[in-house]
């Protein structure tokens, strides 16, 4: 049988319950665990690891599962926020690691692992061509990290020839140069740092490439505990002293029965009292005899006291509340409300670190063996998890404060809550009555200079980028002066009705592609002007369409609307004139912004329209 046999049926045959438990307590493959206490002190071998005792078990299992919860997945980070990549090979491998084990499974080993022993160790099974296709947990007990010093050049170089493309080579100066791994038998493995998953909370300040672990710290507690119970056991069962003591009623030398008919009183009142028979009567004869009990009453047999102490201290190690663990420490003052309480406060103190912690030691562990790039990661998906529900609730409420405040934008606001953000979120929801006025100005209006006035080239180029309210030319005048030409602006500002004006060139409407998606509809805009000299383009969309090849040589952005618009509309539009604000300064083609769209239909460029009727006709768009 090859080496890797031997291995894996090793590996088996521990995990089938087939092995011998090795008691870290009086061992540790080789070197003193820091734990080991000197001559004289409390010997804690009789309890193993510790992970047998209930209260023990209690929090682990309330941990495990509470870890269990959120599924380790991969992710990649976008727009500020991390997105789930769903299907990935990864993400198949965490959430079945081998034939016989759940990601469930896969969580309660790595609780189990951290609590008792402090590290959980992970082998990866590769398959013919080198890819990672299992994942099996060792034994934690069983497996001693090496530095590079503690292996020979013929093990470094073993080692070295071994490890996948990618890894670093290890040498006599590593920190962490292989596992040395010791199934039943005693035969050893020396297996290399890029096929085993480390993962541990806080690292053992003794050793650093261990993991600290929590119960080994309460490992006296934990006896006492024990203890605790099987005395109280015992005398349950024995009531572990002389229970009775019979004497004669009347005192004398030789008033007492002799050494045999003391013996034969002694068995027949255990046959009567003891085991099964207790409560059956009993005649004793040869004399007047008193029966004195010496034994504890239920009262003094309550060992609540004794036992609270362990529990808290294994307790607060663990960071499971002993009123989540049900444990009696935690029972006498438990509701209901302060159960949630203790979920969730466990939940954040003592499960989300090692979500986070973990999460990174899993991509560590896999970037290389799926070429995950610095953008992705493994991670938790907490978004499930009921005891984070109130945190979310109020990251919400936060969130909301912002946005409705009107000092966050909406899309600020969406990617803060996990949400999806496109173009149309850019915007700030302020009230109408609330004007904006930019650091250092009175926001009193200001003079703009006049748009076609004689000027130098220098004004000229800032003037064409300027907010022309002087002088306004006729939309005959725009089409002259310009081939391509945009009409945008806010919501009911006329931007449809005026460009239905135009009937020298095509004119494409980017509300038409709107169907098609808010990102999608300028691309398909800018499509439909490919090798056209002379257009109009116009909508809530055009300018975004000048980013996707349609070269344009002037703007017409219109800034108010002539019908009155509902919340929601004023709200976007004041998001589209941000966004504007924001594009002017880079713009590259001229740029009128008129307020009054009226006057684009004189016949001069001080004409107007002033009938009412004709402004709502405007009002289309």
């Amino acid at each position: 049988m090859g080496r890797l046999a031997t291995f894996r049926v090793g590996l088996a045959s521990i995990w089938a319950g087939e092995q011998k438990s090795h008691d870290l307590t009086g061992t540790s493959l080789g070197r003193d665990p820091w734990w080991w206490m000197p001559a004289g002190a409390v010997n804690t071998t009789g309890i193993g690891d510790g992970g047998g005792n209930s209260a023990v078990f209690a929090c682990i299992r309330v941990k495990a599962h509470a870890y269990a919860e959120a599924p380790a997945r991969q992710f990649v980070r976008e727009d500020r926020q991390w997105n789930e990549i769903p299907g990935t090979p990864a993400e198949a491998l965490l959430r079945r690691p081998n034939p016989h084990m759940t990601s469930h499974h896969l969580g309660g080993y790595i609780i189990y692992s951290t609590e008792v022993d402090g590290t959980a160790y992970l082998w990866k099974r590769r398959s013919a061509a080198g890819l990672v296709v299992e994942l099996w947990p060792l034994r934690p007990d069983l497996v001693e990290p090496l530095a590079g010093d503690q292996l020979s050049a013929a093990q470094i170089a073993t080692i070295n020839t071994g490890q996948p493309a990618g890894y670093d080579d290890v040498d006599a100066g590593s920190f962490l140069a292989a596992y040395r791994y010791t199934p039943a038998g005693g035969q050893e493995f020396i297996i290399a740092p890029s096929e085993i998953i480390r993962l541990y909370d806080m690292p053992d300040p003794r050793d650093p490439r261990r993991g600290a672990a929590p119960i080994k710290t309460v490992l006296r507690e934990v006896l006492a505990d024990e203890e605790a119970g099987q005395f109280a056991t015992s005398l349950l069962k024995n009531m572990g002293v002389p229970g009775v003591i019979m004497t004669p009623l009347d005192g004398g030398e030789d008033a007492g029965p002799d050494i045999e008919d003391a013996d034969a009183m002694e068995t027949a009142f255990r046959d009567k009292f003891g085991g099964d028979n207790r409560g059956k009567p009993l005649v004793v004869t040869g004399g007047p005899m008193r029966v004195s009990v010496v034994s504890f009453s239920p009262e003094q047999m309550d060992f609540k006291t004794v036992r609270r102490v362990p529990e808290e201290r294994i307790s607060a190690v663990t960071g499971v509340p002993a009123i989540v663990a049900q444990l009696g420490a935690g029972l006498d003052r438990s509701t209901f409300a302060n159960v949630a309480e203790a979920r969730e406060f466990m939940t954040e103190d003592a499960i989300a670190p090692l979500w986070e912690g973990f999460g990174v030691q899993w991509t560590e562990g896999l970037r290389l063996d799926f070429d995950l790039p610095d953008t992705q990661a493994i991670r938790y998906d907490t978004s499930d998890i009921a005891s984070l529900a109130d945190d979310k609730n109020e990251a919400a409420k936060r969130i909301d404060l912002g946005v409705r405040g009107g000092w966050a934008m909406v899309s600020e606001g969406r990617v803060e809550a996990g949400l999806e953000v496109d173009e149309s979120h850019e915007i700030f929801l302020r009230p109408a009555n609330v004007k904006v006025v930019p650091a250092g100005e009175t926001g009193e209006a200001e003079e703009v200079p006049d748009a076609f006035s004689g000027s130098s080239d220098d004004d000229d180029d800032k003037v064409r980028k300027a907010a022309s309210r002087k002088s306004v030319p006729t939309l005959t005048e725009l089409l002259a002066r310009h081939d391509r030409l945009v009409i945008a602006g806010v919501s009911g500002a006329g931007k449809t009705t005026l460009a239905g004006r135009v009937d020298d060139r095509p004119v494409v409407h980017t509300d038409d592609f709107i169907e098609a998606g808010w990102d999608e509809a300028p691309k398909l805009a800018a499509v439909a002007l490919v090798g056209v000299d002379r257009f109009v383009i116009e909508g809530m969309r055009a300018i975004a369409a000048t980013r996707y090849g349609a070269e344009v040589d002037a703007v017409v952005w219109l800034p108010n609307s002539l019908r009155k618009l509902s919340d929601t509309e004023a709200a976007f539009s004041r998001g589209r004139q941000t966004t504007f604000d924001k594009w002017l300064p880079e713009a590259g083609p001229t740029v009128y912004v008129v307020e009054d769209v009226t006057k684009l239909e004189g016949e001069s460029g001080n004409g107007a329209v002033e009938d009412d009727a004709a402004r709502r006709a405007l009002a289309d768009a």
